[in-house]
């Protein structure tokens, strides 16, 4: 073992950065995380600076590299990984020229508009399997023309995180990959190319774009300057990585048609492998390019999955959260104890988690969350239970719809944080009624995915699937034929809900604020 070569990732999150050391078998060695703040200047915007996300990877490395000297020169390449859908402007020697308009933020909305009157909703969906959206770079980028021109006129590209990163280790800095470019809006999908017509509706000249390569080619290696400030070998190899949504791919082991994994995070989302983009007519799914070249990734994203427990934790779950205060215990162990103390189906209690608005597969910001059925018997166990209930209901949703749409999800992979919970698992596989695999190390899978890919870069790997063949199961479990029949009435009377109360909501938005709630974090 001690001869392995090993894989350092550095994983550009919304959060913090993450430094990841594992070993070419799979084995996670080491995770160090160094965070940083999100600026929200004024409401629906959200920005975070490059310097930052920097300054947390050497921090980070040379935590990694102290803790773990012995593995220094086994380290065969680095891998990167990072939120997708950014939008930094960046001048010709690579400065920032101002704070990145990260995946959550909403300010281009005219922008979205002015394009919608260029190009048909419809037709932009068909060209990059996404919706016309602001949280897309597409958009991003005609806002800041727009609004700053100054600093539009200087910008030599707009770059993505993890590229910014990659640019600051290697001195290279026009390029990305496939994934990324996948979720700016301006890609076209089944043209592996960015789309003129889209950048033209835009007002966006290719040139301030960069060039697209392989998730698993050499980007460039460890300049001097870079070792001096990580304690990185200088000329180590640095591969081109992928956007985490597709490094997750991997990282769950999924690579084959019919393979599918579940993300279950503050946000959650299903995402299956298909040889095609998978264009839905009615656009509740979306689309990125894989790590693999030539695939691509179908997904439905829920926006508040482990935010909604969150909310009840803090909300309702206040007596658990000040024993785990007192205690040390984990606040959500506690109340997974006592959310297990409800019968499943929550003795008719149905929860909407629709807390900040909701994607896939309503794409409705208006939406609200909601307890449905609420009676004087229903306890606090039902309103926890009711939580994990009514996210598994939304994720079947995303299942159904992908099968409706020819990707059919035979066995679910379960990774993300939400994925340590022995109670949410026994759900979600009763609830989708299918297979449920859960990985080890579930909280590191996009890191990890990210290596995967370092290591085809490097040779490691001969080829996607002998390095998919490393992701380990952790636990299997099956469903109960019995609750999953039982899941599978109170299901359909969930997805029932929305139609009979979309007017409602819609009508509340008006009384309330007047616009729509903004969406929350996607990663």
């Amino acid at each position: 073992m001690a001869a392995l070569p090993c894989l350092l990732v550095f994983d550009i999150g919304t959060t913090g950065a993450k430094a990841v050391l594992v070993r070419s078998d799979g084995e996670l060695l080491l995770s160090i995380t160094r965070s940083y703040r999100t600026f929200y200047p004024r409401p629906g915007r959200a920005e975070q600076r490059a310097q930052d996300w920097w300054q947390a990877v050497v921090e980070a490395a040379q935590l990694v590299l102290g803790h773990r000297p012995q593995d220094r020169r086994r380290i065969a390449a680095v891998g990167l990984s990072g939120q997708m859908m950014g939008c930094l402007p960046v001048a010709a020697d690579g400065t920032p020229l101002r704070p990145s308009l990260i995946h959550s933020d909403l300010r281009s909305e005219s922008e979205c508009r002015r394009i919608a009157r260029k190009m048909k909703p419809a037709a932009v969906y068909r060209i990059t399997g996404n919706r016309l959206d602001p949280r897309y770079t597409l958009s991003k980028m005609a806002w800041v023309q727009r609004t700053e021109p100054s600093v539009y006129d200087e910008t030599a590209l707009f770059v993505q995180a993890k590229d910014f990163v990659g640019f600051k280790l290697t001195g290279e800095l026009g390029v990305t990959d496939y994934s990324d470019a996948s979720l700016t809006g301006a890609f076209d999908l089944a043209g592996f190319r960015w789309s003129d017509d889209l950048l033209a509706a835009a007002g966006v000249p290719r040139t301030k774009l960069p060039d697209v390569q392989p998730s698993a080619s050499v980007r460039g290696s460890v300049t001097g300057e870079a070792a001096a400030a990580t304690g990185l070998p200088s000329g180590l190899p640095v591969i081109v990585g992928g956007g985490d949504g597709a490094c997750a791919t991997l990282g769950a082991g999924v690579v084959r048609r019919g393979q599918a994994y579940n993300y279950i995070g503050g946000t959650s989302w299903v995402s299956a492998v298909s040889r095609e983009p998978v264009i839905d007519p009615e656009m509740r799914l979306f689309n990125l390019c894989d790590l693999a070249p030539r695939k691509y990734n179908v997904l439905g994203t829920v926006q508040c999955a482990g935010s909604s427990y969150e909310w009840f934790a803090d909300h309702i779950g206040q007596l658990e959260t000040r024993q785990a205060a007192e205690t040390g215990a984990d606040r959500f162990e506690l109340l997974n104890t006592l959310a297990a103390q409800a019968p499943p189906g929550c003795n008719g209690l149905v929860f909407l988690p629709h807390l900040m608005g909701e994607r896939a597969t309503i794409w409705d910001p208006n939406a609200r969350g909601l307890y449905f059925g609420l009676t004087l018997r229903h306890t606090r166990a039902d309103l926890a239970r009711a939580v994990l209930e009514g996210v598994a209901y939304t994720l079947k949703s995303i299942i159904e719809a992908m099968a409706e749409c020819g990707v059919p999800v035979r066995a679910v992979r379960l990774i993300g944080g939400g994925a340590e919970s022995d109670l949410w698992q026994r759900i979600l596989a009763d609830v989708y009624g299918k297979r449920l695999t859960v990985v080890r190390n579930p909280e590191e899978a996009t890191c990890i995915g990210a290596a995967l890919a370092a290591g085809v870069a490097v040779g490691i790997y001969e080829n996607w699937p002998a390095a998919a063949r490393v992701v380990r199961a952790h636990r299997e479990l099956r469903p109960d034929p019995a609750l999953s029949a039982r899941y599978g009435a109170f299901h359909q009377f969930y997805r029932s809900l929305y139609p009979r109360l979309k007017r409602s909501f819609a009508e509340l938005a008006k009384l309330t604020s007047g616009s729509p709630l903004p969406h929350g974090d996607e990663s």
